[in-house]
């Protein structure tokens, strides 16, 4: 039995919440409808959930959509059968604690054809369970093109930030939304990034999330080979302090555990014009200083979800300290003229 419900935010995100009962593996299409200044913007998006176990909440799937509210994204979706989005692959339920690191790294693929109406989020994440008035907990350093979230006011508030950009760029960032009773915003975006920088095709973007003996967490986010380019996000505490009537240390047992994977989420992709012009491979590599403290999952999917733009295929190896996981996004069709 799976409930699921959405949360809709007109200028920052749409997530999903799933209450599992049993292990399954389930297939859903939906139709989220998001409500913005310029009127009604409806998303088709297929998500395949991977459950965890009987009695876990799964926080969210991971595909959350961050808009500003003067997104120009297409006013409906194209047909499903043809070309209408970005791709997930994933994801996997594992514990948290100092001595465990979660690692990332892909090539930056080639810019599309098109950029006009497109917002990109490309990237390696965890994410956690929300805790009291804290709900979306998402650790998601970022590959950006389009008109995305990217920025932040900073302590003590954390106002999100949209910026135009026509190139790729990249920062680190943990995003959260919180449940605002003043207001009585039910989910209030918030986010803490670092520096921004510029990237293009074939760097090599590497991601690392790393907590601390003292439960502190460092988000780190670079061009690998240059030092110049790192973008990083500490925070030790949860949702930045902003819940702190609820949640002071990341050592809380709701935040033991964590949920891994990648997305190209894009949105504003009409056709194949506006889906990136080369594929890319993503290493997921998860590593614990104790031998066989995690149990690893070898059934990851390269479809978690999947706009029907190109092919992936997915590779999995591990011994008892390491796991790596390959996900290969295949270069997309020949675009087609109209």
């Amino acid at each position: 039995d799976t409930t699921l419900t959405f949360a809709e935010d007109p200028i920052h995100r749409i997530n999903t919440r799933t209450s599992i009962c049993i292990q399954i593996v389930c297939l859903m299409k939906m139709t989220v409808t998001m409500w913005t200044h310029l009127g009604v913007l409806s998303v088709l998006a297929a998500a395949t959930c991977a459950v965890a176990d009987a009695n876990q909440e799964r926080p969210h799937v991971g595909a959350a959509h961050r808009f500003s509210a003067q997104y120009h994204g297409t006013a409906a979706p194209p047909p499903p059968e043809g070309c209408h989005g970005g791709l997930c692959g994933g994801m996997a339920h594992y514990p948290v604690a100092p001595g465990i690191v979660y690692y990332g790294e892909f090539n930056v693929p080639g810019l599309p054809e098109k950029i006009d109406g497109i917002t990109y989020f490309i990237y390696f994440n965890i994410f956690f369970s929300g805790k009291g008035d804290g709900r979306m907990n998402q650790f998601v350093p970022q590959l950006m093109l389009g008109n995305p979230l990217c920025g932040s006011s900073g302590p003590p508030l954390y106002k999100p930030k949209w910026q135009e950009h026509t190139t790729w760029v990249f920062g680190s960032q943990y995003f959260m939304e919180i449940y605002n009773r003043t207001s009585n915003n039910t989910n209030e975006g918030h986010a803490a990034t670092g520096d921004l920088y510029e990237t293009k095709e074939g760097e090599i973007i590497y991601t690392k999330f790393e907590l601390s003996k003292n439960w502190v967490w460092t988000l780190t986010m670079g061009v690998k080979g240059d030092d110049t380019r790192v973008s990083v996000v500490v925070t030790d505490t949860p949702f930045m302090g902003l819940v702190s009537h609820n949640t002071t240390s990341w050592k809380e047992k709701e935040y033991s555990s964590c949920f891994v994977n990648s997305c190209w989420e894009l949105y504003g992709v009409k056709d194949e014009a506006h889906f990136p012009s080369t594929g890319s491979k993503n290493l997921m590599r998860i590593t614990t200083d104790t031998p066989d403290a995690i149990k690893w999952d070898t059934h990851w999917n390269p479809y978690l979800e999947d706009g029907n733009c190109t092919h992936a295929t997915m590779s999995e190896s591990h011994n008892s300290t390491v796991q790596d996981v390959i996900w290969n996004i295949e270069n997309p069709p020949k675009h087609t003229q109209p």
